[in-house]
């Protein structure tokens, strides 16, 4: 688990919207858990890496579900660190 993304860590709620029906969404992790079985165990920093390649800040992106038109959608939360505010 990353330490440095303040969803993973319950720092802050995800309050997000769905996207197609504008009804309140539900976060069901780390994208990256879904991505593979090994996932879970594979190295923190090739996600992050991968996932911020062409962001100006890391990111940890979830999986949001909505409940209401049943569709999924990703989340790309700015991770908190020393040098990043």
């Amino acid at each position: 688990m990353s330490y440095r993304c303040p969803l993973c860590n319950g720092f802050i709620a995800s309050h997000v919207t769905c996207p197609a029906c504008h009804q309140l969404a539900s976060d069901y992790g780390k994208l990256e858990d879904y991505e593979g079985p090994y996932s879970p165990y594979a190295d923190y920093s090739a996600y992050s890496e991968l996932h911020s390649m062409n962001q100006d800040a890391p990111v940890c992106t979830h999986l949001l579900y909505c409940e209401v038109c049943q569709r999924s959608s990703p989340l790309q939360v700015r991770e908190w660190g020393p040098n990043l505010e």
